[in-house]
């Protein structure tokens, strides 16, 4: 009950021409993608929570079913090895810190011999204030976005209600410069 709905998730997400139930007892554990597989795909699987579905739970569990991806997620991680370039650059572990939802993946090099200073500060995970963090900067714009996610808003080019989707960056870009 736990992990099926989730594996029916990533399943949509990759194939989804092979239609099924989110209430299946079993999934086919191998299925061939219906379009190659890119970092940034793996990264929409990661940080689903049953996007785009009746089921969409960011914060909230609907039905019971536990999402990839939640709010309390601390970071993720993609590894990508590329054939195409010199095997030195070969290998990037993209890094999605606090929750993939409300992050970027950033690209780290395997043989890097320095990080960015956001990404190496020291790990005081009860001061939300420290705006050199690069986790905490992105656990404080999830903070920010949950408070208007369920809110309606005025879309000014059609003058209809709107649902504040994470694409609308607008109210989050205004709460977060105050």
């Amino acid at each position: 009950m736990y992990n099926r709905p989730r594996m029916w998730d990533g399943q949509r997400i990759l194939t989804p021409s092979k239609k099924q139930s989110i209430t299946k007892k079993s999934y086919t554990l191998f299925l061939k993608p219906d379009k190659k597989v890119s970092p940034a795909k793996v990264g929409q699987v990661l940080s689903s929570h049953f996007t785009g579905t009746k089921y969409s739970s960011y914060g909230k569990w609907k039905a019971g079913y536990r999402p990839i991806n939640v709010p309390t997620d601390v970071e993720s991680h993609i590894l990508q090895i590329r054939n195409n370039v010199p095997k030195e650059y070969a290998a990037i572990q993209w890094l999605a810190m606090a929750s993939p939802a409300n992050s970027v993946y950033m690209p780290f090099y395997t043989n890097i011999s320095d990080t960015p200073s956001q990404y190496k500060v020291d790990g005081d995970y009860q001061d939300p204030t420290n705006t050199k963090s690069a986790y905490w900067t992105y656990k404080t714009t999830a903070m920010v976005v949950e408070a208007y996610k369920h809110k309606k808003f005025i879309d000014s080019s059609t003058g209809k209600k709107t649902d504040l989707i994470y694409k609308d960056v607008n109210p989050t870009k205004k709460a977060v410069t105050k």
